[in-house]
């Protein structure tokens, strides 16, 4: 999101970028728009860091095409996302603010749905929906694109074949993928009708009349599918120029002959792995004695696993696209 916000910098546009708050660990991701800040509701700021009962690690156990982790975790990022949102809604002087900006577009993501509702609330003229992963199930549903159950594989489903079975599992997970989306989308949609009534259409209805969807996909890599001419796909637009490594990581690139990366990601934290499989793959790298293993692990102090294998090294943060 930050970097459309830099494109549409480059282009001569005004921007601004409205960051709400739920994790201190990762940036705003633009330096070429301006940034208004939304601080974070306690409680949902320590739901989204584990600070309270529930288990997002779920979702790395179990079979690609098991759902259960999913829809396991749906009502604690629903009830998160509906706790931040409503904090949101209190800040009067900043809505106020965006209001008297009267921006031409305002481009939302489609995993927080509290982005639609605010559109709606500062007046913004269109609204784009931005997908930084490919068409949801959910998203294609209410947006009217079609999606052949029998044959097009499903976000959530790990493949389809001609079997009854794999056609039948490959159902069920499009009805997880809409569960979970629908209900984060439900969430949005009683906080704004609770403070401005239930006349105050749904952020399904607004992502549906949205002018534009543009999605973080390939169209040459993704699985093919039916889609709109207003579903543009954008793939590889996230990716940023490289800057030259400094000498700390010039020098454990220099270690050893061959260097590896493992990092899923800022969202699938790898403190969030079981610990079996923290185990399992530190003791995998410690068969590579020839190759040094840069682990981004979000504690490294936690790190008790990795000890005694000098070609492991865990790294809070890292400039991975610099590296790569």
């Amino acid at each position: 999101m930050g970097r459309l916000s830099d494109v549409l910098a480059e282009a001569g546009m005004d921007v601004t970028t409205l960051v709400s708050i739920l994790r201190d660990d990762v940036g705003d991701g633009t330096t070429k728009s301006k940034v208004l800040h939304i601080d974070a509701d306690k409680t949902a700021f320590d739901m989204m860091n584990e600070k309270s009962p529930g288990d997002l690690g779920a979702v790395f156990r179990g079979a690609s095409d098991d759902v259960s982790g999913i829809i396991g975790m749906t009502a604690r990022l629903r009830d998160t996302f509906a706790l931040q949102c409503k904090h949101a809604l209190t800040k009067t002087d900043l809505l106020e603010k965006l209001k008297a900006e009267k921006f031409d577009l305002v481009l939302t993501e489609n995993f927080d749905y509290c982005g639609f509702g605010l559109a709606k609330v500062i007046g913004a003229k269109s609204v784009v929906t931005v997908s930084t992963s490919s068409v949801s199930d959910h998203l294609a549903w209410i947006t009217g694109t079609p999606s052949p159950f029998s044959w097009m594989q499903s976000s959530f489903s790990s493949g389809v074949d001609r079997s009854l079975s794999s056609r039948f599992g490959n159902l069920i997970s499009f009805a997880a993928n809409y569960y979970f989306n629908s209900q984060k989308a439900k969430g949005a949609d009683a906080v704004f009708r609770e403070r401005f009534g239930p006349e105050f259409p749904s952020v399904e209805e607004i992502i549906a009349n949205s002018s534009l969807i543009v999605t973080a996909s390939d169209p040459l890599v993704d699985l093919a599918r039916p889609t709109l001419r207003k579903i543009v796909d954008i793939g590889a637009i996230g990716v940023r120029d490289s800057k030259p490594i400094d000498e700390e990581y010039n020098q454990l690139l220099n270690l050893r002959p061959r260097t590896v990366i493992l990092s899923f990601g800022s969202v699938a934290k790898s403190i969030l792995l079981p610990q079996e499989y923290k185990e399992a793959i530190a003791q995998a790298f410690s068969r590579f004695p020839e190759v040094t293993f840069l682990w981004k692990y979000e504690k490294p102090e936690e790190a008790s696993f990795v000890k005694g294998i000098p070609n492991i090294i865990v790294k809070k943060w890292m400039p991975q696209n610099d590296l790569l």
